[in-house]
């Protein structure tokens, strides 16, 4: 049986009814059908949300995935980190674990800091509105790596995104040519 891992994007994609809702709709009937695994990063609970905030709970994006009739897909984990991800709702990583985040950082985003503080400072905010804009703009590059490398670590098969970053900076490169990365289009074309 084929695993699917959604991106944030998917989420968006459902909730705003764009092009891409039925094919992802379709992958979610055809998990509860019993013909394929899919699931979310828990990871997307972190992702700054439209009117530009971030959810204090974890609760608040089940109640969100509730609503769009999303509620029995699963999640899988991603790395703990402070302030960022929700307890109960990320795993302890050890040291191969950062490395691998990082080559996934440096693959996706060559031209951003592994490290928020390193980034922002690099940056040279001169308000703290231009120093909030650095750290969000580091926070999307910082979910965006969790996702694949929580694709990865959970050893699922197919990573399901309308981002083409993806794609353009892992698919076929070294380290990363075993990664199937698709749109929703094409992961329903799997049938």
């Amino acid at each position: 049986m084929l695993t699917f891992t959604f991106d944030t994007n998917c989420i968006v994609d459902v909730d705003l009814g764009r092009e891409a809702a039925p094919a992802i709709l379709e992958l979610v009937s055809a998990f509860r059908e019993g013909r394929c695994d899919v699931a979310f990063v828990a990871v997307s609970a972190s992702e700054k949300q439209e009117g530009d905030y971030y959810l204090p709970t974890f609760d608040i994006f089940s109640t969100r995935l509730n609503e769009l009739g999303l509620g029995d897909v699963s999640s899988i984990l991603g790395m703990s980190y402070n302030d960022m991800s929700y307890i109960g709702h990320a795993i302890i990583v050890d040291e191969n674990m950062l490395s691998r985040e990082r080559q996934f950082h440096e693959a996706l985003f060559p031209n951003t800091d592994f490290k928020a503080s390193e980034y922002v400072a690099r940056m040279r905010p001169t308000s703290d509105e231009q120093e909030m804009k650095y750290k969000k703009r580091w926070r999307n590059a910082w979910c965006d790596r969790q996702m694949i490398w929580a694709h990865e670590y959970h050893g699922r098969d197919v990573f399901v995104t309308s981002d083409k970053n993806f794609r353009r900076k892992l698919a076929g490169k070294d380290g990363f040519a075993h990664l199937k990365i698709c749109t929703p289009f094409e992961a329903v074309a799997m049938w």
